[in-house]
Parts: structure tokens; sequence; C-alpha cells
């Protein structure tokens, strides 16, 4: 499962790592590259049954149909939440493709954009997946997000790479389909690009993808607690959430994300921070869930402020 991104956010993505080895040494891995110029060939090499490419919650575009093996005539599946769809099926356990919302405003929809091999690749809009027992007797969900970065920022940056790099105005989309031009962004002009970088994203983040997991249907979970003198709760709270480098500081970031999630969000019981708990990435005034464990994925041996104090605080004062 991966977001959505277009070949500009790919060279923006190559032009962070750039920017990264430029100024502490190394150099661009070669997978990172074929992840950058070819995703879903590279996964593909893998062998695995699907690979699906979330779209963004803020991406209005349609679906890519214009693919091999596609029928240009065929309806695009929709599902309805809660309605569930077989998606696939393997011994004693199944995977559906549920609709995420009950908001005609987002529907749900996904495309068979190609088959690489044995390898299945479709691109998905609010759509969850549901895994289970084939019985139908529990299922558990996993609910991804996408907050796509943003295009402001994505033209500002085609725009002086095309100065930098002396190419003509709107050429940006032409010249990287260039294999020569891929090389030189990592080798001769990744002085270049990573200057690109930095004037057009600065601190930003790039689109990333969140990840909710827990009870398809909480209700009917049925969970007991360990500790006897807690008292009962409908509802099993135990789902898990990944932020990945979400941008949750500002307060139309955290908007969207609640209205990604909605309901999820009470059921949050562990909680990873975005970007090893970067104050850049969240609000200590406004941390978005009642979590039980605060998580942040960070390198103690690094100088960088990861995780915050004020985040750790403000999870403090939460109890």
């Amino acid at each position: 499962m991966l977001p959505f991104v277009d070949m500009d956010e790919r060279i923006v993505a190559l032009a962070q790592a750039a920017a990264e080895t430029h100024d502490n040494g190394g150099r661009i891995d070669s997978f990172f590259l074929n992840m950058v110029f070819d995703p879903v060939g590279t996964l593909a090499q893998f062998g695995p049954r699907r690979i699906l490419l979330v779209r963004g919650d803020d991406d209005e575009g349609p679906l890519d149909l214009d693919r091999p093996g596609i029928d240009p005539d065929a309806p695009t599946p929709a599902f309805k939440h809660r309605i569930m769809a077989d998606f696939d099926r393997a011994g004693p356990s199944e995977t559906k493709l549920i609709g995420a919302y009950d908001d005609p405003q987002r529907p749900a929809s996904t495309a068979l954009i190609a088959r690489m091999g044995a390898t299945e690749v479709r691109e998905i809009r609010n759509l969850a997946m549901a895994v289970g027992d084939t019985k139908g007797s529990f299922f558990w969900k996993l609910l991804p997000w996408v907050r796509r970065a943003d295009p402001a920022d994505v033209a500002r940056f085609r725009a002086r790479v095309e100065t930098l790099f002396t190419w003509p105005v709107g050429s940006f989309g032409r010249q990287v389909q260039r294999t020569a031009v891929r090389k030189q962004m990592v080798t001769t002009k990744r002085t270049a690009l990573a200057r690109a970088y930095k004037e057009a994203f600065g601190d930003k983040n790039l689109t990333s993808l969140c990840l909710y997991s827990g009870p398809l249907n909480p209700i009917d979970a049925h969970a007991i607690a360990l500790i006897h003198d807690l008292p009962s709760d409908p509802l099993t709270k135990i789902g898990w959430l990944g932020t990945g480098d979400a941008h949750l500081k500002e307060s139309a970031d955290i908007a969207a994300f609640r209205r990604g999630y909605g309901a999820e969000l009470d059921l949050v019981s562990t909680y990873l921070l975005p970007h090893h708990g970067s104050i850049e990435n969240s609000d200590p005034n406004d941390l978005i869930v009642d979590a039980d464990l605060w998580v942040a994925a960070a390198d103690p041996i690094h100088p960088w402020a990861h995780p915050h104090w004020e985040l750790e605080a403000a999870v403090a004062r939460m109890g």
C-alpha cells in the first residue's frame, strides 16, 4: 500500500534526498532511485499479489483509467459504507474492500490500472480494507489516509528546477522523463536539485500515508479488561494509528485529518506521533486523540529534538 504520487512529487522526494546527502554526505541509494522513477515496477519484482495506490483526500483528479489492461467503457466500481466487496481469499482468512465513509461527497472507488505478471495494481479512493476469517465472525479494519503535498509548493519547485537547470519554462514534465537528465539529478546537478528543494519546501513535508488499524465493529469485539477494577466500556478501544510524516500542526491540516478518520479517533489507544515527534509536525495544544500509549520513533543518538519536549509535556498533562 502506497500513497499515489505523480512524477512531480517523486522528483521532489529525490530532491529532498539530494538535499540530505548534500548536507550530511553519502549517496542516494539505488533502490530509492528505482522507487522514485518506477515505484510499481520496483515493488512488483518482489512478487506481491496486489499493490494499492491510495489517492489523497484533497486529490481532485480522476482515477487513472488510461492504462494497459483497462476497459475504458467499464463502470468504476463503488462501494457503500459497510457494504463489502470480495477482494481476496486465502485459506481461513479473507480480505474485503469497504467504503470508508457514509458521505455522498466522498464516494468510494477503485480502478485496476495494470497487471504486472501475477501482481494486480489498483488505485483506490475513500476505501478501507477489512481482514477477517471466512466465517465473517470478526473483521479487522485498515483505513489509509493521504494528505497531498501543497500543490503551490510543488509548482514552485518545478519553476526553480527549470530556472536552475536552464530549461525552457513549462518543460519540467518532459525533461524528467529523460534517462540522461535523471542521471544528472543525482550526480552533476545534485547541488542544484537540493537548492531547488530547499527554496521551494524548506521544512515542509511531502505527501504522507497514515494508517488506522482496529476492529471493524468495536462494539461487537467483546474485549475484556485485564484489570478487573476498571469500569466496563461499550467500545473496544484498541486502535493503532500511524501518522508517517503527516503535517498535523496547522489548523487546516488537523481539521482534514479529523475529517479523514472521524469516529476512529475515539478508538485510538496507540498513537505514533508524526515525524519522530518533531514539533514541526504536531501542535502541543491539540494532539487530536486521547491515546493510552504515545510513540515517537526517534533515534536517541542524533542531536535532533525528537521527540520535542513540548510534545512530551503535552502528553504528560493528559495523564
